[in-house]
């Protein structure tokens, strides 16, 4: 997500799968591949020719992601926290800033990124791994082939907050901040791979938990069973289907599923929301807490589960992006 310093409420994002490629594949050419129907959103390469630290030493220096990483990409990985969890994470920083500085015309630019509990230790490799000057050359379609354009840029300055914890800079300003500044709270995130508990008190982080309990389980499950229908459908289409619960996939035979009728009219949801509340139970402990923030892709999934158990005034926000507007508010206030 970025802003226009001249007006931080108008706030710009876009968002790529995490899916990496570090080659073309036999089809196509590093220098100039022909664009086989790719929108220019699609266009999602760098290639790092300055960079600080030595995060890429003996590592790839060409990266493209998400859509294109699918249809044209060699060696395609979907990377989660694994051993190259963290290079790819500043090669796809770097390509995110590089988009924005290539919009905003800034060279300047301030950061903010965030950490699950369990990758917290990173934090002093993305500081010498992003801070300083960068020169990438970003992917750019024109006409029918695809070309790279120099984007020279500074990070200035980084701010790392934790996952979960950095959503409740969203209440600035509004009736419920006095509740977060003056009371006991805790912040339950859930996201693909983690579930981030944050225990806060008058506004400051005092603990917190990463679990490695993601809603990845939830869809892996679903999508086990719906191949009994012939049907393979990735992520995006399963978690799609959580939003839009009329959306349907058809297979060969004309079959018709929808993930969301077969999440909701069997235990499943049940069973993953169980695993939540043992993990969330032992986390509060028996201390009091006047309020509960949700946020994450999986939270509205079991909402309604958490606030018959917990019993807290429930603070609810924008679930997919709560962090990241959430330090965009603490940057600009």
């Amino acid at each position: 997500m970025a802003y226009t310093a001249g007006d931080p409420q108008k706030a710009a994002y876009f968002e790529v799968l995490s899916l990496v490629a570090t080659s073309f594949n036999g089809f196509s050419r590093h220098d100039g591949a022909l664009v086989n129907s790719f929108a220019d959103a699609d266009i999602s390469q760098i290639e790092v020719k300055e960079t600080q630290g030595s995060w890429n030493k003996g590592f790839a220096d060409f990266f493209m992601f998400g859509k294109q990483a699918q249809k044209q990409g060699g060696s395609v990985s979907a990377f989660s926290e694994g051993s190259q969890f963290h290079k790819f994470g500043v090669a796809m920083i770097l390509y995110t800033v590089a988009r924005v500085v290539d919009v905003l015309r800034d060279d300047k630019v301030s950061l903010a990124i965030n950490f699950t509990y369990s990758n917290n230790d990173a934090v002093s490799f993305y500081s010498g791994a992003l801070k300083g000057r960068h020169k990438v050359s970003l992917g750019k379609a024109k006409g029918v082939r695809l070309v790279g354009e120099d984007v020279v840029f500074t990070i200035s300055d980084l701010y790392c907050f934790q996952q979960g914890y950095a959503s409740v800079f969203n209440f600035i300003g509004t009736k419920e901040f006095g509740l977060i500044q003056s009371g006991r709270g805790v912040v339950v995130d859930i996201g693909r791979y983690t579930v981030d508990l944050s225990r806060v008190e008058d506004l400051t982080l005092v603990d917190g938990r990463s679990i490695n309990y993601g809603t990845r389980h939830l869809i892996s499950e679903l999508q086990s069973m719906i191949a009994v229908f012939g049907l393979k459908l990735s992520a995006e289409e399963i978690e799609r289907s959580f939003v839009e619960h009329d959306v349907s996939y058809s297979n060969a035979e004309g079959k018709v599923v929808k993930p969301w009728s077969s999440l909701a009219n069997g235990d499943l949801l049940d069973r993953y929301y169980a695993e939540i509340k043992v993990a969330l139970s032992s986390f509060v402990g028996e201390e009091r807490f006047d309020y509960m923030i949700l946020c994450g892709g999986g939270s509205y999934l079991v909402r309604s589960r958490l606030e018959r158990d917990f019993r807290l005034k429930t603070l609810v926000l924008d679930y997919l992006r709560a962090n990241v507007s959430g330090m965009l508010r603490m940057m600009t206030v």
